[in-house]
């Protein structure tokens, strides 16, 4: 065996889409192909993967990442609608290849809202603003998984 066998290859940065329900955003992240990542990002330790297949001219995969429990958490999480399904919490979207693989987000915040039909819900009308104070004043800049360098960066609408 060789000293490189046990040297662990640093996860590769893909573009994603991170959602937040509670601001009412849909903000364009470098993020890394790392599950903890991902977890720290949806603040879950759980995980599920939603998909819409034929949105996109080049044959890949739209996957939604979200809390896999988010329907059952107490108290309630807010909402949003992709392509006319619910999904609760934050969220991670990504793409898949044909071969099924994570790759780049290509698409525009144009294309989520127009295509996709991207809505979030009016959630104080139903949930106790005292209840998320977390969530109202979450800055992912600030986020272990976001602020490390060469970790994750924010993507400018002009990378689109």
């Amino acid at each position: 065996m060789r000293a490189s066998d046990f040297i662990r290859e640093e996860p590769r940065l893909i573009w994603s889409w991170f959602v937040d329900p509670w601001l009412r955003t849909a903000t364009p992240v470098e993020i890394r192909m790392d599950l903890d990542d991902w977890h720290d990002a949806i603040m879950s330790s759980t995980l599920d993967a939603g998909y819409i297949h034929g949105a996109l001219p080049s044959g890949n995969t739209i996957c939604i990442w979200v809390d896999d429990l988010g329907s059952m958490r107490q108290p309630e999480l807010a909402t949003f609608m992709l392509a006319g399904t619910r999904y609760w919490g934050y969220a991670l979207i990504n793409e898949g290849d044909a071969g099924g693989e994570t790759v780049n987000a290509t698409f525009s915040a144009e294309f989520l809202v127009d295509r996709l039909q991207l809505q979030f819900e009016e959630w104080e009308a139903r949930l106790n603003l005292d209840d998320y104070i977390v969530e109202m004043t979450r800055l992912i800049e600030n986020e272990k998984w976001y602020a490390k360098p060469g970790k994750v960066r924010r993507r400018s609408p002009e990378d689109l």
